[in-house]
C-alpha cells in the first residue's frame, strides 16, 4: 500500500471526520429531541459501511457487483439523511428539561 503511505494525513483526516459525523448522529439519536432521529442513525451507519467498503473495492477486490453494493448503500445513506433533514421536527419539551 505505497499510495496510502504518501497520503496518510488525508486518510486520518477522513477517518476523524467520519467518526465525528457518526458521533454527532449517535448523540442526536440518544438525546431524542427530534422526530425521526433514527433516520440519521441509519444514514450514519450506511455511510460507515460505504467508507469501509470503498478501500476494499479499490485496493483488493475489484468487482462490479461489489461496486453496485457500495453505490446502493451510498444512495440509502443519502436518502435517509435527506429524509431526516426534511421531516425532522423538534419534540415538545417539558419545562423541567431546560438544563442541558
Amino acid at each position: 500500500m505505497p499510495s496510502l503511505e504518501s497520503s496518510i494525513a488525508y486518510a486520518v483526516m477522513i477517518m476523524v471526520s467520519l467518526f465525528y459525523f457518526l458521533g454527532c448522529s449517535f448523540i442526536i439519536y440518544i438525546r431524542n429531541r427530534y422526530t425521526y432521529s433514527y433516520y440519521l442513525l441509519i444514514a450514519a451507519s450506511s455511510c460507515i459501511l460505504v467508507n469501509a467498503l470503498v478501500p476494499i473495492q479499490e485496493l483488493y477486490y475489484r468487482n462490479s457487483i461489489f461496486e453496485a453494493i457500495i453505490y446502493s448503500a451510498d444512495i440509502v445513506a443519502m436518502l435517509f439523511y435527506l429524509k431526516f433533514l426534511i421531516s425532522a421536527k423538534p419534540l415538545e419539551e417539558n419545562s423541567d428539561s431546560n438544563f442541558i
